[in-house]
């Protein structure tokens, strides 16, 4: 996953070469592979470094995040049985789940994972968090947890940091409502931080264009 994200960042720098600016976005375990990505080596060049990133509902730990995404028996099954059955929700399912199989490997991989402290401790990118407090699959404790981590581990400090909490937001701020408060809150981040920290690959360009 973080190769095709490194890959992914790589095509559009060389397809925008004028695009000063690239935000990374993640929800939920995305969001949390999106931290992974900004502390580990493959974005430590700025060819390859995010100008920032937008973390919805991430989870504070992915090797202990476990017990989120799958129940006592799948566990069980999994390490008994070498896989589990599972629902997931694919966009536009009016809430019928589809049955999937999941292997074993999968469950493993959430071990090779760092942890939330080790990671902090290599991310040079200012990131936002925004978390719903109704959200019944990350709880929102996940974002204050996460926020101390970051803030106490990145060389960035606090001012590296900001979580917006979404009152009565669920996982997904489906709720036009949330998800307004959500983006202006986005807006408003974004504009601070263009106009506070330069981007590494700017050269000097006056116009900042992000994608």
């Amino acid at each position: 996953d973080l190769d095709d994200l490194h890959d992914t960042i790589v095509a559009i720098k060389q397809h925008y070469p004028n695009a000063s600016d690239v935000v990374l976005c993640g929800l939920s375990t995305g969001a949390f592979l999106t931290l992974a990505y900004l502390g580990s080596t493959r974005s430590i060049s700025y060819f390859t470094l995010p100008t920032c990133a937008i973390l919805f509902a991430c989870v504070n730990d992915i090797p202990t995040s476990k017990a989120l995404d799958f129940t006592p028996k799948q566990i069980a099954d999994m390490n008994e049985r070498g896989f589990c059955m599972t629902d997931f929700y694919p966009v536009g399912c009016d809430g019928v789940p589809e049955k999937k199989r999941l292997d074993v490997g999968y469950l493993r991989s959430y071990d090779k994972f760092w942890s939330a402290t080790k990671m902090a401790q290599q991310i040079k990118t200012p990131a936002l968090l925004i978390h719903g407090t109704a959200d019944k699959h990350v709880p929102y404790s996940h974002a204050k947890g996460l926020l101390r981590c970051l803030q106490s581990h990145s060389s960035l400090g606090s001012k590296g940091f900001e979580l917006i909490t979404v009152e009565g937001g669920n996982h997904f701020l489906s709720s036009k409502k949330h998800f307004k408060l959500a983006e202006r809150g986005i807006l408003r981040w974004l504009s601070a931080l263009s106009d506070s920290v330069p981007s590494p690959i700017d050269n000097g360009a006056k116009e900042r264009k992000q994608i």
